[in-house]
């Protein structure tokens, strides 16, 4: 990746400043011709929408109310269930190191599932 920097004129990767933006400004902002020109579609974008909804393929007629109702209610928001009970925990055991990827292969077949026992700390009481 340097010496692709290098070739290009640059001598190092570009530094930034810690806590400040390398993009200020943002994303640019559509111009407002542009989006006065797409909003004047908007009612035969709708109506365009609405024809599909009878589509006799399915995907079409699916997709078309999703846009509809996330038009008109917004997207439904995404919940995610922490209670405790329903937790789960991964634990990873990597096998000691292996003189081969054979043995290490082996090995790693070998083994067994631990059952993870809460402590004191995780206990749901």
């Amino acid at each position: 990746m340097r010496e692709n920097l290098r070739t290009a004129g640059y001598s190092e990767m570009p530094k930034f400043q810690k806590g400040v933006s390398g993009n200020p400004g943002g994303r640019p902002k559509l111009p407002a011709e542009m989006r006065e020109i797409f909003q004047s579609r908007g009612p035969e974008a709708a109506e365009i929408l609405v024809k599909h909804l009878r589509n006799s393929d399915p995907r079409v007629s699916v997709a078309a109310a999703r846009e509809i109702l996330d038009r008109a209610y917004g997207k439904p928001v995404q919940s995610i269930n922490v209670d405790r009970e329903e937790r789960i925990k991964l634990i990873a055991v990597v096998p000691a190191k292996s003189a081969s990827t054979e043995d290490w292969l082996k090995a790693i077949g070998e083994q067994k599932v631990i059952e993870h026992q809460p402590t004191d700390l995780e206990s749901t009481e």
